[in-house]
């Protein structure tokens, strides 16, 4: 197997690790492997990306159309999380990170067919601020005393155990903060379901605000005192679209290390070497040290099921909803209502066929013209599954005459694009994080098999960044201690 050599000096030995999926995760881990590696001592190590698409980056995506930057899939980066940030330090691309800080409220949510400022500080569940929460028109009276008497609910008394969304909200903040803000924000996100989503595997910040402080608000407006000093951006971008990091990481890539189209059909291990043998379609088979899986769940699953088929089972539990994307430009005059925050939640109760809508133009500056409005609608998600069997021209006009209802636009659009994201979200269920424990366990008994990404509960960019880096610290510190230890026995 041909691949990317890493010199070390003063040793001929070569270890090879491929890693199977050419996504952020997986190029993450292939360039934390290349720096990692020279920068030390000790043999000379192989890397090889086997991407069966034509393109690298998964989900991440930047189309210019007509003068217009677009985002496919992810368009920003949570400033709170360094991963994301440190790489694109590392990688030359910090003259091209811009922050998203603004004074104006950055998020609105529809309530009773209108447009509704979240308050300022909520943060996704619970209000850290109590004054803007007071003055809101989001939540009646009712609700506000509701949410302000969570601090006197009390602890659960299994702090252990998984609760869905739903549950977790009513029973601290009540009915009104889960439909009105946590369901349509988080759920937004993820595309999920109240029901079915999980908050120690997506939210396990909530559970430990409630574990260490009894209460989330509490918790929260303790946090936002302690580090009112060291607020910033919460959101960073690149100022030439998301697609920059992942050209720039292919870029860093010595030649040969990302192979497109190469698709693997079975990962399974050599008892006579301990090594791993990696089948490819149409291509002799070979071997490396360790793999890396950065595919989601059911890719991994059929990669691993003859070597493990409860780990197998195990990768395929986690479920992916579908998803939409529709661009929508227009001339500023079309649009009548004011564009007064960075977009809208749509609340589940509303009836609504979208999940909610970036104002990519408002957001972003440069990525439209000064007289023009960029919209980003999203649809699909858990409760609308057949998303996708719908015509992409069927999509642009849900998307149109949604907005075009909430935002006062007169006529067509200038512009419009849809992109379609087939089983594209995790969707993390209650006993996930259980399930993850238990692949972890799996993983366990196969020295030089790992995970990164998805699997391992990574949502957005910096998170699937840090696992792929994880990853790759695991796979060179199981490939070195599995070469010290064939060498001892060598010299026995």
């Amino acid at each position: 197997m041909s691949g990317t050599l890493v010199d070390f000096p003063g040793s001929r030995e070569t270890l090879r690790v491929v890693i199977a999926g050419g996504g952020i995760s997986g190029l993450a881990a292939a360039h934390h492997l290349q720096e990692t590696a020279a920068r030390g001592d000790g043999p000379r190590i192989e890397i090889r990306v086997l991407e069966a698409g034509s393109r690298p980056g998964g989900l991440v995506r930047t189309e210019s159309v007509a003068g217009l930057v677009l985002e496919t899939g992810a368009d920003s980066m949570i400033a709170q999380k360094p991963a994301g940030l440190a790489l694109c330090e590392r990688l030359g691309l910090g003259d091209e990170v811009v922050r998203l800080d603004s004074p104006r409220p950055t998020m609105q949510v529809v309530h009773r067919g209108r447009l509704v400022d979240l308050p300022p500080g909520f943060a996704l569940l619970a209000p850290a601020r109590l004054r803007p929460l007071l003055v809101s028109r989001l939540f009646s009276w009712r609700g506000k005393l509701r949410i302000l008497a969570e601090p006197l609910v009390p602890r659960r008394r299994s702090p252990a155990s998984d609760e869905s969304l739903r549950s977790f909200v009513t029973r601290r903040l009540g009915r009104e903060a889960l439909e009105r803000a946590a369901e349509p924000i988080v759920c937004g996100l993820y595309t999920a379901d109240a029901d079915r989503l999980s908050v120690a595997a997506t939210l396990p910040r909530f559970l430990e605000l409630e574990r260490t402080h009894g209460s989330v608000v509490r918790g929260l407006r303790r946090l936002t005192r302690a580090h009112a000093s060291s607020q910033g951006a919460r959101f960073v971008w690149l100022r030439g679209g998301m697609e920059r990091l992942v050209d720039r990481l292919v870029a860093a890539l010595a030649p040969g290390t990302l192979d497109l189209g190469a698709r693997i059909e079975r990962v399974h291990p050599d008892p006579g070497t301990g090594r791993w043998c990696i089948d490819v379609q149409g291509r002799p088979a070979s071997q490396a040290d360790a793999v890396i899986l950065a595919t989601p769940g059911w890719t991994a699953a059929e990669l691993v099921s003859q070597a493990d088929p409860s780990l197998a089972r195990d990768l395929a539990t986690l479920q992916y909803a579908s998803c939409a994307t529709v661009h929508l430009l227009y001339r500023a005059a079309q649009v009548r209502a004011a564009l007064s925050s960075y977009g809208f939640f749509v609340p589940r109760t509303a009836g609504l066929p979208i999940l909610g809508c970036s104002y990519v133009s408002q957001k972003f500056p440069g990525r439209a013209p000064a007289d023009r409005v960029l919209l980003r609608a999203f649809l699909g998600g858990a409760l609308d599954p057949d998303v996708l069997e719908r015509s992409e021209d069927e999509r642009i006009q849900i998307a149109h005459r949604t907005l075009a209802a909430l935002l006062d636009i007169e006529g067509q659009p200038e512009l419009a694009r849809a992109h379609a994201h087939p089983r594209s979200m995790p969707q993390y269920a209650v006993g996930d994080r259980s399930r993850i424990e238990r692949i972890g366990e799996r993983l366990a008994l196969h020295g030089g098999l790992l995970v990164a990404g998805s699997l391992l509960g990574a949502v957005g960019v910096p998170d699937c960044i840090e696992s792929g880096q994880r990853a790759a610290e695991r796979a060179l510190a199981y490939v070195a201690a599995f070469r010290a230890r064939a060498a001892r026995i060598a010299r026995a």
